[in-house]
């Protein structure tokens, strides 16, 4: 025995070096194998034993535990493994289970869920002989007081480590008459034991709102509604609140504990939630607690026939009543008392339908009668009515609703092909309205409109042969139609005519007025009155029998006085004249126009205006422009951009403007001395430029062209996104010349225009690739004349070199002979 110490001590030393050097050594460790897995940091590999995690009488008594901290509990009444899925500061206990280890207890009832079987707390306020006005200063218009209760004292109280729900106070006298506005309640949990003279900072707000403080003897409560606050269980317990009022009554008292240095408050007349500091007091309110359950359980009372299992807000399961339920064909809600809800959790109406449509049909879905509302537009709809939709009302309160007893009476009816009956069900065919009367009393239809006579009108259109208005009173033999400025009558002839002045009028309307062809014997014109009366315009006829001067003229007051002048040129002007002369004239400001149209007045003559650029005045023309000739001898037609009178120092420009992609383009434009700027390319069949050499002087040749065209560099380019603004086209790829270059070799090819960009006349540089060419043909016939000469000199010398080798031939046997 020993001997196997050391051993046994000397295997744990190894084990440990082992652990304490594996973050070093590899990011896993394997006990009982030499492969530990990969995903696991510890691999403990066994066939007969296993691994044995720490146990523990009370998992929940372990002081802050790390999430995700797991242990076997030996204690409690669900021993077990149990884990922390909160946090240290708030831990959450929770058991591991299985299917078959749901537990049910006689008492608790069925445990669904995880974790222990606990109820919810409620801890209601105690009530002693001592008493406070903290925290409700009645007196004061303002007030911020603050209170620390010890762990242990809330656990007396049965509070446990979770949340809280509400907090409650023992009004042990009532004496204010108003409201406690803006009241905050805070809380914190803290190590002190005792309040200080500042503020604590940091906490959690859990209620606002306004307070009224109930009866003596009642207990007030106040239900979170601000924020969640879950207590650790072993911390002490800040409570603070304040408040704001705009007046000052009395004061209401609390039941409370008398505690030494156990509070501090501050009040004052306003703005006291701001508070930092304030003084100490020795009275701490009796506070009662709520807290909800922590796990799902399921009451061990069996539920009633019909009931459903619903979840309660403190997690709990029970057995409730259905809140609709059914008898026979009758549903019916239960509990539901005010309002119900379709597609809304927040009903704001007895019946709140929020998915857009309210429907009612028979049995067959094509009779049906539904309400919707997209958003914009209400629609009520009826499927399937051939005798239309009906409105009804009811004026008696006998017999249930919709019994004959309630003495119905329709109000309106509604058919399918638009035509409306108002107080009838009959609806006469061919009338799109009908008005049906229950008495005599109730003869014809009375239309008001409220208001000034100007802001409400009433518009009658039909669509029919006549128009029937009956007269104001019986026997009367005219028809009026009423204005509040003023009576005007229209007499009605057997004809349906209705003549103005005319008793016999020729026309379905007939205004009987006129003057001579000169203007003269004109006792009455048709006016039109400014809204106000007076200030009138006239619209009269002249004629004369047998001759081209009838016209039909509009006058304009120009007068001051209020009834104006029906004389021509008395008070008003002629400012339109229609003349019947070769057909029609018309006349502006003039009344011989001398041609169709014919607007004399000095000053421009505007047209519309261009909304889109708003320069000056734009002619629209939703056809074609034709042009005619401008007069028989100049068989041309012109497009002039001209002004009146022009001087010396006149230049005008014509741009021709087209639209591309929604924006103005100014596509072609024709400069004053003749030259034109095109915006894209231009495509033609055949384009020839002037070159007579009757129309030239100092002509001189090119030289130097092919010197100068080979110092000339072609590139391939894109258009940037300047230049797709000058008429480029974008992505597409260019063969071209750079200005500049060229400038610097021929600037006569280059212009530069008034913003500084340049251009190419590539027609111009034809020529100077003419003459080019023409160099570089004579440079080829000079190198073909010398290469020329240069094969003659070659044959020349073959020959020679022919000539020396039969010499050589000749000449050696004799040598050898001689030898």
């Amino acid at each position: 025995m020993a001997q196997r110490y050391p051993s046994f001590y000397l295997l744990l030393a190894f084990v440990a070096s082992l652990l304490s050097a594996a973050p070093a050594l590899a990011q896993n460790v394997g006990i009982g194998t030499t492969a530990p897995d990969a995903s696991a940091a510890l691999d403990v590999v066994a066939s007969d034993k296993g691994a044995l995690l720490p146990r523990v009488a009370n998992a929940a008594a372990i002081a802050a535990p790390a999430a995700g901290l797991i242990v076997y509990q030996t204690g409690g009444t669900q021993p077990g493994f149990w884990y922390n899925s909160g946090s240290s500061g708030a831990p959450k206990w929770l058991r591991l289970t299985d299917s078959n280890g749901v537990s049910y207890d006689p008492a608790s009832g069925l445990q669904v869920g995880p974790g222990p079987v606990q109820a919810a707390v409620n801890v209601p306020p105690g009530s002693t002989g001592s008493s406070s006005n903290a925290p409700f200063r009645g007196g004061s218009n303002s007030a911020r007081t603050e209170t620390i209760y010890p762990a242990a004292t809330l656990q007396s109280w049965g509070l446990r480590a979770g949340a809280i729900t509400s907090l409650s106070y023992f009004i042990s006298s009532k004496n204010s008459s108003d409201t406690y506005t803006n009241f905050t309640l805070a809380l914190g949990q803290s190590t002190a034991t005792n309040v200080t003279g500042t503020f604590s900072s940091g906490l959690t707000t859990v209620y606002t709102g306004n307070v009224t403080v109930p009866a003596t003897g009642q207990v007030l409560q106040l239900v979170f509604n601000a924020g969640t606050f879950v207590w650790d269980g072993s911390s002490n317990l800040v409570v603070q609140s304040c408040f704001e009022k705009a007046t000052a009554s009395s004061d209401d008292f609390v039941s409370v504990d008398i505690i030494n240095d156990s509070r501090m408050s501050s009040a004052g007349s306003s703005g006291q939630c701001a508070a930092t500091s304030g003084i100490t007091s020795f009275f701490r309110p009796k506070l009662g607690f709520t807290q909800p359950g922590t796990s799902y359980t399921l009451t061990p009372t069996a539920g009633q026939a019909g009931q459903v299992l619903t979840q309660q807000a403190d997690g709990r399961v029970l057995f409730q009543d259905p809140q609709w339920t059914q008898d026979g064909t009758n549903l019916y809600p239960t509990t539901l008392t005010s309002k119900v809800g379709v597609g809304t959790r927040i009903p704001a109406l007895g019946l709140d339908v929020a998915s857009g449509t309210l429907g009612l049909r028979n049995t067959n879905a094509w009779d049906h009668l539904y309400w919707q509302h997209d958003g914009s537009l209400a629609v009520m709809r009826a499927g399937g009515a051939e005798s239309g939709l009906s409105l009804q009302v009811g004026s008696g309160a006998a017999d249930s609703y919709g019994a004959a007893g309630q003495n119905y009476r329709e109000g309106l009816r509604l058919l399918s092909d638009g035509r409306v009956g108002l107080g009838t069900g009959t609806l006469i065919t061919g009338y799109r309205a009908t008005v049906g009367t229950a008495s005599p009393a109730e003869n014809g239809l009375y239309v008001g409109l409220n208001g000034s006579s100007t802001a409400n009108s009433l518009k009658l259109e039909h669509n029919g042969s006549n128009l029937v208005v009956h007269p104001a009173s019986a026997g009367g033999t005219s028809t009026v139609l009423e204005n509040t400025a003023g009576p005007l009558l229209l007499n009605a002839s057997t004809s349906n005519r209705v003549g103005v002045g005319s008793y016999a009028p020729a026309a379905r309307l007939e205004v009987q007025g006129g003057a001579n062809a000169d203007g003269s014997n004109d006792p009455v014109a048709l006016s039109l009155a400014w809204r106000n009366g007076g200030y009138r315009h006239f619209l009269r006829t002249r004629h004369a029998q047998g001759t081209t001067s009838n016209a039909l003229e509009v006058y304009l007051n120009t007068s001051g006085s209020a009834d104006g002048s029906t004389q021509p040129g008395t008070g008003n002007i002629l400012a339109l004249s229609v003349l019947t002369q070769d057909g029609a004239r018309l006349g502006v400001g003039t009344g011989t126009p001398r041609g169709p149209l014919d607007v004399p007045a000095p000053g421009d003559t505007y047209l519309i205006n261009d909304p889109n650029v708003g320069e000056g005045q734009s002619v629209y023309l939703p056809g074609h422009l034709f042009l005619a000739p401008y007069n028989s001898g100049t068989p041309a037609a012109y497009l002039q951009a001209r002004i009146p009178n022009p001087t010396s120092s006149t230049s005008l420009a014509l741009v021709l403007r087209t639209t591309y992609q929604g924006n103005l383009r100014d596509a072609l434009t024709l400069n004053p001395d003749g030259s034109a700027v095109v915006y894209g390319s231009v495509r033609a069949n055949g384009v020839t430029l002037v070159s007579d050499a009757r129309f030239k002087q100092q002509v001189r040749p090119l030289d130097g062209a092919l010197a100068s065209v080979l110092r000339l560099r072609g590139v391939r380019y894109q258009w940037n996104a300047l230049g797709v603004q000058h008429g480029g086209t974008a992505g597409q790829e260019q063969i071209g010349l750079l200005a500049q270059e060229v400038e610097q070799i021929y600037p006569e090819l280059v212009h530069t225009d008034a913003q500084g960009y340049k251009s190419v006349n590539y027609a111009q540089l034809t020529p100077v690739l003419l003459e080019a060419l023409r160099e570089q043909q004579r440079q080829i016939e000079q190198l073909r004349g010398r290469a020329a000469q240069a094969d003659a000199d070659h044959a020349a010398l073959l020959t020679l070199q022919e000539q020396v080798a039969r010499l050589q031939q000749a000449v050696a046997p004799a040598a050898q002979a001689q030898r």
